[in-house]
């Protein structure tokens, strides 16, 4: 459809009102195939003309591809800008789908308070309207912005909300997707026993619907609970059904996400050859699908496995196939993202100069895109390769950058450990006094977060700092 479009545009000498016509057609054929800069030099085109129908719906189309391109500040100035001319001529019981996008966008941005204020505006709307399974569904988006911020007592309360009103409409999937939610919940709240209980609750409801579909996404699930707790032969055992129902089903979508993680299983069990066996067959998957994101995620951690396994020029062959597939797919995103893993890469191989451009492109395009938590992700890595290479001045100012950024996003977890990291440096350069303080500020707020595992490993840290300062006792 999009070449045929495209010709006719060309070749168009029709009157300016078709001309417009055509063009938002060809921009949206472009957005349903993903290529979203494209799309919006057209649609930027038709927006800035005077007198245009319909300019609220081009700006929230514009938002939509920057949202897509993961340009959320763009985003956002267009998402105001639809709001803005929506306002004028209708009912604000009209913006239920905006403030849900709107909300998305600002989570994806992790700006969780705004993130916040849109879900309420659509659970108002929907409040005053009686629209309960609308309802229970701004209920869920709630749960899931205080989830990715981290607030997980918070999280659990509305998904719990959520659950219990899909209950009273008799909607008993939804009901057995909250339950993957609340356990997906505790997973990252590291409440194991909490998450198999949730999960093992969906998987029965499931198996009463005879829902093979949700029973297999169950199976998979579980699969990352007992990965994501370092019991992998139980893993294995539950990823292996999951891919026996998506087998039977043709899901390959399913089949391909399950092989990649067989993938890293293997990968963190040191099973080089087998991880790189399940990687390349979930890479495949990807590709007769046409889903060319995950082809070059696959790319990505093939070059991961290689790297750990200590075959460098594999790995950066990999890595640099990831890297053309982002770029020909204007995935800024992932561009960011294999920089970063070319920096991994020459770090791992001790050239460390090289290493350092790499990080500093990713954190550039990172901070360009406005994604503040992948640009202290970046400081971070700055600080470990500068560490590494024994510059310990350089390692404390991307450090201190770090923490700066996590403090402002509100991300304790991450404060936590940014903690962590300053008192490594500290210790790493003979600074012992320095490094107990850090490694102590962490170990409080670990506690502070109910995070035992963490402040187990803090503990331990300390440990070795005192013995390296020779303080013993």
């Amino acid at each position: 459809m999009t070449p045929a479009l495209e010709n006719s545009l060309e070749n168009y000498s029709g009157d300016q009102e078709s001309q417009r016509a055509l063009k938002l057609l060809t921009a949206i054929s472009y957005i349903r195939t993903d290529k979203y800069t494209t799309a919006v030099e057209l649609l930027e085109e038709i927006n800035v003309q005077p007198n245009v129908r319909h300019s609220a719906y081009i700006a929230w189309s514009i938002a939509t591809c920057y949202q897509q391109q993961e340009k959320f500040d763009k985003a956002i100035d267009y998402y105001q800008e639809c709001f803005e001319k929506l306002a004028l001529y209708i009912h604000p019981s009209a913006f239920l789908l905006f403030w849900r996008n709107r909300g998305i966008c600002h989570r994806l941005h992790t700006k969780y308070e705004q993130s916040l204020e849109c879900f309420q505006q659509a659970l108002t709307i929907d409040r005053e309207f009686c629209k309960s399974e609308d309802e229970a569904s701004d209920l869920w988006n709630i749960g899931k912005t205080y989830q990715e911020w981290g607030k997980y007592e918070q999280a659990i309360a509305y998904y719990e909300q959520s659950r219990n009103l899909y209950k009273q409409l008799d909607k008993e999937n939804e009901v057995a997707d909250q339950w993957h939610h609340l356990g997906d919940c505790y997973r990252e709240w590291s409440k194991y026993q909490q998450v198999i209980e949730c999960q093992q609750k969906s998987l029965a409801i499931y198996q009463k619907l005879e829902n093979k579909d949700g029973i297999a996404v169950t199976y998979y699930l579980l699969g990352i609970i007992y990965q994501n707790w370092d019991k992998y032969d139980q893993a294995i055992k539950y990823y292996k059904q999951s891919l026996l129902l998506w087998q039977e089903t043709n899901e390959r979508l399913g089949m391909g996400a399950t092989y990649y993680q067989l993938g890293r299983i293997y990968q963190a069990w040191g099973k080089y050859e087998q991880a790189i066996a399940y990687f390349q067959q979930s890479h495949d998957f990807y590709e007769q699908l046409d889903k060319q994101k995950d082809v070059a995620n696959q790319w990505y951690w093939l070059a991961s496995c290689y790297q750990q396994w200590g075959k460098y020029e594999q790995a950066l062959e990999c890595q640099q196939k990831c890297l053309a597939q982002c770029q020909k797919l204007e995935d800024q995103a992932g561009i960011a993202r294999a920089y970063f893993q070319l920096g991994w890469i020459h770090e791992a191989s001790g050239k460390y100069e090289e290493a350092i451009a790499y990080f500093q492109q990713s954190c550039d395009l990172y901070e360009q895109l406005g994604q503040e938590k992948n640009v202290a992700n970046q400081c971070y890595w700055l600080a470990s390769c500068y560490r590494d290479w024994g510059k310990y001045e350089q390692a404390l100012e991307y450090q201190l950058k770090d923490l700066a950024i996590r403090q402002q996003l509100d991300d304790q977890t991450n404060v936590a450990d940014a903690y962590r990291q300053l008192g490594t440096i500290y210790q790493g350069w003979d600074k012992y006094e320095e490094a107990i303080v850090y490694f102590q500020q962490s170990r409080d707020l670990y506690e502070q977060l109910g995070q035992e595992k963490n402040v187990a490993n803090q503990w331990y840290r300390l440990a070795d700092c005192y013995r390296d300062w020779g303080k013993y006792e």
